[in-house]
């Protein structure tokens, strides 16, 4: 069984990889267009530093999130539409991230 050390040391290197990752699909996901996948990204970003006790980075990814959710609302004709939208969005997509 590894050392503790080593445990946190190999769950630092998951938690960067992470990052990385999500990095990377949210500058994909903005280069190609896709606001789902990007507020997707933001908002596991937004949990991921919250979890690290960045603050300021995880409240810059909550804030983009919730900006793509709105343009994407705003986007909608219908006002009864848009309401649902952004109650599905806020039930399925923002609330986890949104956790401290």
């Amino acid at each position: 069984m590894p050392a503790p050390a080593s445990r946190s040391r190999a769950a630092h290197r998951s938690g960067h990889e992470a990052h990385e990752r999500l990095d990377e699909a949210l500058r994909v996901a903005l280069k190609i267009g896709a606001p789902s996948a990007a507020w997707q990204a933001h908002a596991a970003l937004s949990l991921l530093h919250r979890r690290r006790g960045r603050r300021a980075e995880a409240e810059r990814h909550t804030a983009a999130h919730a900006r793509l959710i709105e343009e994407a609302a705003g986007s909608l004709a219908a006002e009864e539409l848009r309401r649902r939208f952004l109650a599905s969005s806020a039930e399925h997509e923002a609330l986890p991230a949104l956790r401290p």
